[in-house]
């Protein structure tokens, strides 16, 4: 039992433990933006929080003789949530209610009239898609582990509330994003 425990202290002392506030985001926009305007095609500065994604797999029950086994059918990839600080020219919201309007525009030209009343046209899913990357670093600031989302583009952006009575915080902004698969880096 000593020796174990001294060995794990001992790994614990060389590799130290992965730390989940040690991470960087590359969103990186849609491969054939429409009316983008934003400033830039990535936003990595302003993350604040993040998760590495999921994957399980979907099965289902089969019978031929006997008991019932279950069965592996495909992947399902779960959504991701991204949540970043809002600098005062607000581009962090810009870049992704531009995205957002690149997916279904609000306007019969793929750009973002800001009309919620007009066509609602869906975009062509490989111009909207971009990729992201999200890196787990280590200690000495180099990549322990990372993953990059394919095929990916936001969902939804959650209203953000403004309030006279706060003092001294910022803003930030949550995007829900989707992704068709993930690879290791």
């Amino acid at each position: 039992m000593a020796q174990g425990l001294k060995a794990v202290i001992e790994q614990l002392r060389k590799e130290g433990l992965a730390r989940d506030n040690l991470f960087e985001v590359f969103a990186s926009g849609p491969r054939k933006p429409k009316k983008m305007s934003t400033q830039y095609n990535k936003i990595e500065a302003s993350i604040e929080k993040s998760a590495l994604p999921g994957k399980s797999i979907e099965t289902s029950d089969v019978r031929d003789h006997g008991p019932k086994r279950v069965y592996p059918e495909g992947i399902a990839y779960e959504g991701i949530s991204l949540s970043f600080r809002c600098h005062a020219e607000m581009n962090e919201r810009k870049f992704w209610d531009e995205w957002l309007n690149e997916v279904i525009s609000s306007d019969d030209g793929g750009g973002s009239s800001g009309n919620a009343m007009d066509s609602n046209t869906v975009g062509w899913y490989d111009d909207f898609c971009g990729t992201c990357e999200i890196k787990l670093l280590n200690a000495t600031g180099k990549m322990s582990y990372g993953v990059k989302l394919m095929e990916f583009y936001p969902t939804s952006v959650t209203a953000q509330t403004l309030d006279t009575t706060t003092t001294n915080s910022y803003m930030t902004l949550d995007v829900s994003c989707v992704y068709r698969g993930w690879s290791n880096l």
